[in-house]
């Protein structure tokens, strides 16, 4: 895990995360093919593919592809923010509200609440902006780690709070 989405994982939580006004369904996302199909579900790559067995192993309630719209700030030349923009995203899965906790390699445990896959290292603007504008974590992972988890046929999560539903 690079030092970026490290340092994302360690930033502290205020508060519990806000589901207010989201939706626990899966949108469209404009998936045509049937190369990733699980469950009657059509992934955008094999690692979401993927991941989406190895919850299922570990018996973790996902929603894919749930949607999310935020307001993000923006700052021109320094001065106090003047407008806003509206800022849709939409995390590859969402465990049903639920809090997790991901045991990271050196042993310390992050509170998480769903799961992005992307391809490289970079850790996605969005991700941030749900953290900081919701208290909503997303963990985000490689093709390579994904593929990691698969061999070992989990992921290191495990239910810390279950939401009242």
């Amino acid at each position: 895990m690079n030092r970026q989405r490290l340092e994302f994982l360690q930033r502290p939580v205020s508060g519990y995360p806000n589901w207010r006004r989201v939706k626990m369904k899966s949108v469209d996302v404009g998936v045509r093919h049937d190369k990733h199909l699980y469950n009657d579900y059509r992934y955008t790559t094999k690692g979401e593919c993927l991941t989406a067995q190895v919850l299922d192993q570990q018996d973790i309630d996902y929603t894919q592809d749930v949607r999310f719209e935020l307001r993000k700030k923006i700052v021109v030349d320094g001065q106090p923010p003047a407008k806003y923009e509206d800022v849709v995203y939409v995390p590859d899965f969402i465990f049903n509200r639920d809090t997790y906790l991901w045991t990271a390699e050196d042993g310390c445990e992050y509170t998480v609440h769903g799961i992005e896959c992307k391809s490289s290292n970079r850790l996605p603007e969005k991700v941030t902006l749900l953290f900081e504008r919701r208290n909503i974590r997303i963990i985000v992972l490689t093709a390579q780690e994904i593929k990691a988890y698969d061999r070992l046929g989990c992921f290191p999560l495990r239910l810390l709070r279950r939401y009242c539903r």
